[in-house]
């Protein structure tokens, strides 16, 4: 299946589909004969299918519906079937959960934000993306349009978790913080960090790594 396969248009896809914003599942309706090649067919994909959930779940953890033959990410066809517009290659998961298709949790992201918005990687030596153990210091990195920046090198690891917090704040990229940030708590942490900048307690570097306070 090729993630930037156009999908069929919204009008035909509303013939094809019901979704339940709240749950995020799809669901099969009785289709027009227009659609089919034969009664038969036509009569037999509407007893089998009408009223059922639609598609599968991939490997990644994405679900995908065929339609006519195709498979596609069932995320792309709930975008067009609300919106009524293709969303392209990137629909981002929110929670960075790829089976939870609820309206709520679907937003349209460049790849750089999707890639962004990702589980920690197996590697990591600390837990928390942005920021490793290398040569006795810890590290915070942030990407910018595709690029990976240094932020400071630190002694502690707090103190380079800080560094990554504040980083996403001034930058605006709370989708890089991790999905724990993003919780009843992420409005406090976010303003305690922000005054930290505005204190001049942390600063974010322009990006010069001897800009940054604490660093080392």
């Amino acid at each position: 299946m090729g993630p930037t396969l156009p999908i069929p248009t919204a009008d035909y896809l509303r013939e094809c589909f019901s979704y339940d914003p709240e749950s995020g599942e799809l669901y099969w309706i009785k289709r027009p004969r227009a659609h089919f090649s034969s009664d038969q067919r036509w009569r037999a994909t509407n007893t089998r299918y009408a009223g059922k959930k639609a598609g599968g779940k991939l490997n990644r953890g994405y679900h995908t519906v065929r339609l006519n033959g195709i498979g596609y990410r069932a995320h792309r066809i709930i975008w067009c079937l609300v919106y009524g517009v293709d969303p392209g290659p990137i629909i981002d998961h929110r929670d960075r959960d790829g089976s939870n298709n609820r309206l709520s949790n679907l937003r349209i992201a460049t790849h750089s934000e999707n890639s962004i918005n990702q589980r920690v990687r197996r590697d990591n030596t600390s837990g928390f993306p942005g920021v490793s153990y290398r040569d006795g210091t810890w590290r915070a990195r942030i990407q910018i349009n595709g690029q990976t920046r240094l932020i400071g090198r630190f002694k502690s690891k707090p103190d380079a978790i800080a560094a990554r917090i504040c980083a996403c704040i001034e930058l605006g990229r709370f989708d890089a913080l991790p999905l724990a940030y993003r919780s009843d708590f992420e409005a406090l942490v976010c303003d305690l960090a922000a005054k930290d900048v505005r204190a001049g307690k942390r600063t974010i570097p322009g990006f010069r790594v001897d800009e940054v306070k604490g660093s080392i």
